[in-house]
C-alpha cells in the first residue's frame, strides 16, 4: 500500500502535466476528491482539512485550502452556504480522479517494489513497503534538487555523501543503480520529486502571486548557494543559481551575504586546493571537489 503522501506528490505532478495552469490548480482534483469521499454534503473547513490529511497525507493550512476551494467552487463542485461548503453531489460525480489515481498507484507500486528488491539483493536488507516509503521520503528532502538537476542537464546524481550505511545511503545507491542501468523506473522517482516541489509551493502566502516584485526585500545568500553561483560546483549547478540571481535583480531585490560566508568559501577552496597539492583526494568528497 503506497503511503498517501508519496501517492499525492505523484498525483500533483500528474495534474500539472494535464492542466499546467498554476500551482493552485494542481490541488483542485485532490481537494475535490476529498470532498466527494466525505460522508456529509455540508462540510466545514476543518472537516475538509482533516479529510485531506487522512486520505492524501497532505497537511495543508486552512488558508491554503481556502484558496483551493475558490477554484473548486468555480468548477461547480461546491457552493458556499454561510460558514459551510455545500457539496454538489451530482456535479462532483463527473470527476475522473480515479483514472489518474490508478495510473499513479501502478507506477509507484513498481517503484517501491524495486527499492525493496534492490536492498534485499544487494545489501541483504528486508524492508517492508512502509520502510521503503519512509526512506524514499527522507532521501527526497535532501536530494530533490539533484534529482531534478539530473533531468534537466542529463547529469549523474553523485553518490550520497554518507559514510554510514543508513537508509539514505541505500536509497542513494538505488538511484545510482537506476541511472547506471537506464531504468524506466527513474521516471517514477522524478515524478515524485517534481510533485514534492509543486506541493511545497502551496505554502507560499499566495502561490498565485509568487511572481510579485521583491522591491525593498533583503535576501541573504548562504555559502552553498554562493559556491554554486560562482561556478565552484560545476556548470550544471551554476546555471540555475545565476538565473535566479538575474530574476531577483530584475524584480528589485537587495542581495547580500555575511562576511562569515565569504570566509567560509575561502576556507573551503583553500582546503580543496591543498588536498590536490598533497594528493589526498581520497579523503575529500562533495560537489566542489
Amino acid at each position: 500500500m503506497i503511503s498517501p503522501t508519496i501517492k499525492s506528490l505523484a498525483i500533483i505532478k500528474a495534474n500539472w502535466d494535464l492542466y499546467g495552469k498554476g500551482y493552485i490548480d494542481n490541488f483542485v482534483p485532490i481537494v475535490s476528491e476529498c470532498i466527494r469521499l466525505l460522508p456529509n454534503d455540508y462540510l466545514s473547513l476543518g472537516e475538509i482539512q482533516n479529510g485531506i490529511l487522512h486520505d492524501f497525507g497532505l497537511d495543508l493550512s486552512q488558508h491554503a485550502i481556502e484558496m483551493i476551494l475558490k477554484r473548486v467552487k468555480k468548477k461547480g463542485y461546491i457552493e458556499v452556504d454561510k460558514d459551510f461548503y455545500k457539496r454538489n453531489s451530482e456535479k462532483i460525480k463527473e470527476l475522473d480522479f480515479n483514472e489518474i489515481q490508478n495510473k499513479i498507484v501502478k507506477k509507484y507500486d513498481e517503484l517501491i517494489n524495486e527499492i525493496i528488491s534492490f536492498c534485499k539483493d544487494k545489501y541483504s536488507i528486508v524492508w517492508k513497503e512502509k520502510d521503503a516509503e519512509n526512506a524514499l521520503r527522507n532521501y527526497l528532502k535532501d536530494n530533490e534538487f539533484r534529482i531534478l538537476e539530473s533531468m534537466v542537464y542529463g547529469s549523474v546524481i553523485p553518490s550520497v555523501e554518507i559514510h554510514a550505511k543508513n537508509e539514505k545511503y541505500f536509497i542513494g545507491s538505488f538511484v545510482a543503480h537506476l541511472q547506471k542501468t537506464k531504468s524506466l523506473v527513474l521516471e517514477n522517482l522524478e515524478l515524485v520529486a517534481q510533485g514534492n516541489m509543486l506541493a511545497n509551493a502551496i505554502f507560499l502566502e499566495d502561490p498565485g502571486q509568487a511572481s510579485k516584485h521583491f522591491r525593498k526585500t533583503d535576501i541573504y545568500l548562504d555559502t552553498k548557494f554562493l559556491i554554486c553561483a560562482l561556478g565552484y560546483a560545476g556548470e550544471p549547478r551554476k546555471a540555475p543559481c545565476a538565473e535566479l540571481l538575474e530574476i531577483l535583480y530584475e524584480t528589485g531585490a537587495n542581495l547580500f551575504c555575511f562576511y562569515h560566508n565569504l570566509d567560509e568559501i575561502k576556507r573551503i577552496l583553500d582546503m580543496l586546493a591543498r588536498k590536490f597539492t598533497e594528493d589526498q583526494l581520497d579523503s575529500v568528497y562533495g560537489d566542489s571537489i
